[in-house]
């Protein structure tokens, strides 16, 4: 075990334990964007950075992503802290304006009019490449990835048209933290229309409430390896069933 102070609050960490699940666990505030449990941290959006000290010699990191290698004093609200993080809001301000999270960070950190060009835009997308991620490593069909460069990068389709991989599960949609990416249930369809895609979505055997696409249970027969009876039903009839 490692010897930590963060914010003035000694404590003690294993070691690879990252800064975020220490703060975490100490009930110290740490900002977050691009971090979420279901994924590997990227670090991407930086806005969790924290100043830390070791030998004598101090640095900024991003927290969710720093693994505890060794004693370590960690200051979370540092001059240096606070000036970066109020200059990533301003940039995210000016590139995402109609974003009601960024919004309510950049209020928090008293960020009311960036220094930058705001653009003309209503997309809410700070190309934090959660979408991407959990499209490839939990869903595991890579619909989606991150192209272009520099200011021009965003999350998209293979040639910005229809994936012919997705499934319509909406992971990308759950995990997104500025609800950049949306999910439209009607008539029967579900729509994606930042990815430009629609399925069909499928009954439950039991309540005929719609529950899944059409693609979600052909992908998940092929993993499965199997046509399993749980497929065809919703989960609230699932967990009735089970009771």
């Amino acid at each position: 075990m490692f010897k930590v102070k963060i914010d003035g609050i000694e404590t003690e960490a294993a070691p690879e334990t990252t800064i975020l699940e220490v703060a975490n666990r100490e009930l110290v505030e740490i900002p977050t964007l691009c971090f979420n449990d279901n994924v590997e941290p990227r670090g991407a959006c930086r806005i969790c950075t924290v100043e830390v000290e070791i030998w004598g010699r101090k640095r900024l990191v991003t927290a969710c992503n720093y693994p505890i290698r060794g004693d370590i004093v960690i200051d979370t609200k540092s001059e240096k802290v606070m000036k970066l993080r109020r200059l990533i809001l301003e940039v995210l301000l000016a590139r995402t304006p109609k974003s009601e999270r960024i919004q309510e960070l950049a209020k928090k950190y008293g960020v009311s009019q960036p220094r930058f060009t705001v653009e003309k835009t209503d997309d809410k997308c700070i190309v934090c490449g959660l979408c991407v991620q959990v499209c490839r490593d939990i869903v595991g069909v890579s619909a989606l990835s991150l192209s272009e460069r520099g200011i021009l990068r965003k999350p998209e389709t293979p040639f910005d048209e229809a994936s012919s991989t997705c499934i319509g599960c909406g992971s990308c949609v759950y995990i997104c933290p500025t609800d950049a990416v949306t999910m439209i249930d009607k008539d029967g369809k579900r729509f994606f229309p930042r990815w430009k895609t629609e399925f069909k979505l499928v009954k439950c055997e039991s309540c005929d409430n719609l529950f899944m696409t059409d693609a979600q249970i052909k992908y998940l027969k092929k993993v499965m390896g199997k046509d399993d009876p749980c497929l065809h039903y919703c989960p609230n009839c699932l967990a009735l069933f089970k009771k």
